[in-house]
């Protein structure tokens, strides 16, 4: 009996690439087939390498894309890391995926993914720093250079426009110095 021949219900499951996603839904839906054992590095986490126990979610109120990819964390989580106190409030997914998808990569590694973010600015300017060949890095990093060329453009034409001003004073104040010179005489 060929491949070709058995029943659609003999298949095996097909190995689709996973789209990230931090939703619960998606921690089912693997890579791996049902029956495969999964890796012990990735027992408990989300597509992201994200432990489960750490809940995160879209920002509310974040109207821009960054906040697809930037997680605002149900809790603030403390890490130990570098025997230092600090409390995040967000996770990056991409950060978070980068770090963990190493199957060497530690259990804590999806630590270095954690940020302290306020505003949008923050994140739009991790995007470009950390992940310029993102989609969203590289837009915000156009969206950037087209603001300075705007302003650069601004700035010179200012510049003429106050050159062309003080020009025609220059020449003004001449023709007044000359009847102040005559009318001296």
């Amino acid at each position: 009996m060929t491949l070709d021949s058995l029943p659609p219900t003999d298949l095996p499951p097909s190995r689709t690439p996973e789209i990230p996603s931090a939703s619960p839904s998606t921690v089912a839906s693997s890579t791996l087939s049902p029956t495969a054992p999964r890796p012990a590095s990735s027992v408990g986490v989300d597509a992201f390498g994200v432990p489960l126990a750490i809940r995160h979610h879209r920002q509310d109120r974040g109207r821009h894309d960054v906040w697809e990819l930037a997680h605002q964390l149900d809790e603030p989580y403390v890490s130990s890391e570098n025997n230092e106190a600090a409390t995040f409030t967000h996770v990056c997914l991409l950060c978070a995926q980068e770090l963990t998808c190493n199957p060497f990569s530690s259990p804590t590694a999806w630590e270095g993914a954690l940020h302290r973010w306020k505003h949008t600015s923050n994140v739009k300017a991790h995007m470009v720093s950390a992940h310029g060949d993102h989609r969203l890095g590289k837009t915000e990093a156009s969206k950037k250079l087209e603001t300075a060329v705007r302003h650069l453009d601004e700035a010179i034409s200012r510049e003429a426009a106050f050159e062309n001003k003080r020009a025609a004073s220059a020449k003004v104040d001449d023709r007044v110095s000359k009847r102040k010179g005559t009318i001296q005489r």
